[in-house]
């Protein structure tokens, strides 16, 4: 469990330290105070990456030059652990003071599911804000999918540079396509798998809810059920790709729909359903780390999502969530939760970035 926040020039903070002694802390204020980003500092300790934007930069005081967060962990047994990152002119990262080099070895150490309103952009936007979900989702739980998709990038990003640049040397570009072909396979068997249990938990609690049956379709690439059938469409695509300048299929293309009463929901579902099926959505995922993680440093953060939802899909939600060793949240005012899970939390008023 989270025991203590630090923040140095991190979004609208100049220096902030929390000490949290219990497991549901929230905090309260009105809009533009600073609630968020909070949950987003903590979040960033979990995945190195904001849930609100891709650029790091962004992420620091306006006018600093960089920021630092830390976090102290500890468990039932009185064992802590003190997590850093630095991002003043270059990465810096440390647990318990030892200096970490690679991403991989820390983050993951904290899991969490973040509940936020933008949670209806993955049904309503493009297809990169659903393959962005999926990626961060399966890269928290899968080792295997967050190695193959840091290959299949590494090998696109080359591949798309000979492709744009018009390399002569057709063996040069070759020589990427089975890398492409053997991690996109991997990626793609990983997203079909997951959507179809992301599917069957969203479908279980509709039914609960009372509410109409809901699918996910996942929409392949042509060609990529094998890694043969992935190289025969390198060899039948590459000149289209030589003219285009970029790779013209494959795991960063693919996308998938939410088929709700029959009808997709993006073109056809209302903007309450789209926001139940976002919360389903998120709700299942919240159950399926959970499942992996035997609920063992699964933090939930809820930036104030509860506000148009009826009693029983409140009483619902909250019932989900309390699953998390420990859930953060935001209220511009604190509500009466159905099942009185809010009433044993720390409270923090937040003003103009002032924390009390």
């Amino acid at each position: 469990m989270i025991s203590k926040i630090k923040l140095n020039n991190f979004r609208n903070y100049n220096q902030l330290s929390l000490d949290i002694p219990s497991p549901t802390t929230i905090f309260c204020g009105g809009n533009g105070n600073g609630k968020t980003n909070i949950l987003e500092s903590l979040y960033f300790m979990s995945m190195l990456r904001s849930f609100r934007t891709s650029k790091i930069a962004e992420l620091k005081k306006i006018g600093t030059t960089g920021f630092s967060i830390m976090l102290e962990i500890a468990n039932k047994n009185n064992w802590k652990s003190i997590f850093e990152a630095n991002y003043i002119e270059n990465r810096t990262l440390k647990i318990d003071g030892k200096l970490i080099s690679k991403a991989s070895e820390f983050i993951k150490k904290i899991k969490t599911v973040v509940f936020s309103p933008e949670d209806i952009r993955i049904i309503s936007d493009s297809s990169g804000v659903r393959r962005r979900f999926l990626n961060i989702f399966l890269s928290m739980i899968e080792p295997a999918y967050f190695a193959a998709l840091k290959d299949y990038h590494i090998a696109l990003k080359i591949r798309n540079k000979l492709l744009r640049t018009r390399c002569q040397d057709i063996s040069l570009i070759k020589s990427y396509e089975p890398i492409l072909a053997e991690k996109g396979i991997i990626i793609m068997n990983y997203r079909e798998e997951y959507l179809n249990l992301l599917s069957k938990e969203i479908s279980e609690m509709l039914a609960e809810l009372k509410y109409s049956n809901l699918s996910i379709v996942y929409k392949r690439q042509n060609g990529t059920r094998t890694i043969d059938d992935y190289l025969h469409r390198f060899e039948t695509e590459r000149e289209k790709e030589r003219e285009k300048g970029f790779s013209n299929f494959g795991a960063q293309l693919d996308d998938f729909n939410f088929i709700y009463n029959n009808l997709p929901l993006r073109q056809f579902g209302s903007m309450g359903q789209c926001r139940l099926i976002a919360l389903c959505l998120k709700m299942a995922e919240m159950n399926i780390v959970c499942k992996n993680s035997s609920n063992t440093n699964v933090i939930a953060l809820i930036d104030d999502v509860t506000g148009e939802l009826d009693e029983r899909t409140e009483a619902f939600f909250y019932n989900i969530t309390n699953q998390a060793e420990q859930r953060f949240f935001t209220f511009t005012q604190i509500p009466k939760a159905s099942n009185n899970i809010l009433d044993e939390a720390t409270i923090f008023n937040i003003n103009n970035g002032i924390v009390e």
